[in-house]
C-alpha cells in the first residue's frame, strides 16, 4: 500500500506540474489573443481612416470640375475672352444687319447704323469712366443720345 500511495503522490505531483504548464500555456494564449485583438482594432481604425480619406478625395474630385469652371469664370482670362467674344459677336451682328438692310430695305442707308454705333462707342466709355457708380442719369450722359436705352 505504501507503494501505491507513493505512486499516487508522484502521479499527483506530475498532474500538478502539467496543470501549471497548461495554465502558463493558457496565459500565453490569452496574451497572444489580446495582442491580436489590439492589432485588429488598430488595423480597423486605419482602414476607417483610409475610407474617410477616400470619401473626401471622391467628394473633392466630384467638385473639382465645377470648382475649376468657377475659378476660370472668376479669372481675368475668362473676362477678356468674353469681352473679345462680345466684340466679335457685335461685329458679326452689325455685318449681318447691314446686309439685311441692304437686301430688305434698300432705301435705308446702312451707314446710318454704323454712325450710330460709332457714336454709342465714343459716348458710353467716356460716361462710364467719368461718372461715379449709381450717379448715371440723363444729365451725366449729356442728355438723350438719340438712341434706344438698353
Amino acid at each position: 500500500m505504501a507503494l501505491a500511495c507513493e505512486d499516487l503522490e508522484r502521479h499527483l505531483e506530475h498532474m500538478e506540474l502539467q496543470e501549471a504548464e497548461l495554465r502558463k500555456e493558457v496565459d500565453n494564449l490569452k496574451e497572444e489573443i489580446g495582442e491580436k485583438d489590439s492589432q485588429a482594432k488598430l488595423a480597423e481604425s486605419r482602414a476607417k481612416a483610409q475610407e474617410d480619406e477616400i470619401d473626401t478625395l471622391r467628394s473633392t474630385l466630384a467638385r473639382a470640375q465645377e470648382d475649376a469652371v468657377s475659378s476660370y469664370k472668376a479669372s481675368s482670362e475668362f473676362s477678356s475672352c468674353m469681352h473679345m467674344y462680345g466684340a466679335e459677336s457685335m461685329k458679326a451682328s452689325l455685318s449681318l444687319t447691314k446686309k439685311w438692310l441692304a437686301e430688305e430695305h434698300p432705301s435705308i442707308d446702312p451707314l446710318g447704323l454704323e454712325r450710330f454705333m460709332v457714336r454709342q462707342r465714343t459716348v458710353e466709355p467716356a460716361t462710364k469712366k467719368s461718372v461715379p457708380k449709381g450717379r448715371r442719369d440723363s444729365t451725366s450722359r449729356g442728355g438723350d443720345a438719340g438712341g434706344p436705352s438698353s
